[in-house]
Order: structure tokens, then C-alpha cells, then sequence
């Protein structure tokens, strides 16, 4: 089966993006020597990045017990010799992922 041609351009570009990175250029000179604008750079940028599929998410089961409580305010702290760690709703979920991980580890 044949490649559309959307297709070709994003393998295009991803190729290029490597080279890119690889390169140790900034955008601007790597856009100078490939004779590229550095807004059709940063649209290619931008347009991969978004098909990215997304990472599937890990959930981590904690039994509630005498060391976590949930408060009124929606707040999850969970305690562990000694040092407490408030989540609160709006946390940045990766970033809350890899602090409980910290405090739970022996």
C-alpha cells in the first residue's frame, strides 16, 4: 500500500527533526543551511509533537491507611517516616507520580 503523501512529509520531518537534534545547531543556524524558514521549522516541531501518542498511564494502588488522609479541600497527604507529601488536585499528575515514588521507596 502506498504512503500518502501527508504520510511522506511527516516521516520527512521526523527525519529531519533527528538531524536536527543530532546536529548540535540552533534552529536558526540549522534552518540557514537547510534553507528553511524558522517558522516552517517550529510548525513541524509543533505538528509532531501533538501526534505523539500519549503515554499510557501507570495508576498506583494505595490502600488508604493511618499514614494518608484525604481533607476537606480535596488535598491527598500521605506521610512516610516522617515527611508528609500534599497532592492537591490540580498537581501536575507526572510530576506527583515520580514525588510518591521518591517517598515510597525503602
Amino acid at each position: 500500500m502506498n504512503k500518502s503523501v501527508a504520510e511522506n512529509h511527516d516521516e520527512l520531518w521526523r527525519e529531519r527533526l533527528q538531524e536536527l537534534e543530532s546536529s548540535g545547531l540552533t534552529q536558526k543556524e540549522w534552518c540557514r543551511q537547510h534553507e528553511v524558514s524558522e517558522s516552517t521549522l517550529r510548525y513541524w516541531i509543533r505538528k509532531l509533537r501533538t501526534n505523539v501518542p500519549k503515554e499510557k498511564t501507570e495508576w498506583m494502588h494505595l490502600p488508604m491507611s493511618a499514614g494518608m488522609s484525604e481533607v476537606a479541600s480535596g488535598d491527598l497527604t500521605v506521610s512516610r517516616s516522617g515527611v508528609s507529601l500534599i497532592i492537591s488536585p490540580a498537581a501536575d499528575p507526572v510530576l506527583a507520580r515520580e514525588a510518591m515514588k521518591v517517598l515510597m521507596q525503602p
